[in-house]
């Protein structure tokens, strides 16, 4: 800390998530992003299911069967929006009898 008598200033910047806009869009993309999972879990269990129909279909006929692997891309939720903030923390020591502790 600085020592008697002295003044110290720090610009303090960073990017903030913590307002309505944010979390009102960061909740839609949650349910969108549920959705769209749901959706895909479905799109997987019809594909296993032709997938065994076609397993078995093969195993009758005596004919090789080669699986189809599906495409499913991961579903990642979006960055939250944020915005830029700007503070300045001081520290003024002037007419004080101490310093400052760590406390």
């Amino acid at each position: 800390m600085p020592r008697l008598g002295s003044y110290l200033a720090i610009r303090l910047e960073y990017d903030s998530c913590l307002f309505i806009e944010s979390y009102n869009e960061g909740l839609k993309d949650h349910i969108s992003i549920k959705e769209r999972q749901a959706a895909q879990d479905e799109a997987k269990r019809e594909h296993e299911e032709r997938e065994r129909e076609r397993k078995e279909e093969c195993e009758q006929n005596e004919t090789e069967y080669v699986r189809e692997e599906g495409n499913w891309p991961a579903i990642k939720p979006k960055a939250f929006k944020t915005q830029k903030i700007s503070l300045v923390v001081c520290l003024n020591t002037l007419g004080q009898d101490r310093t400052y502790t760590d406390e």
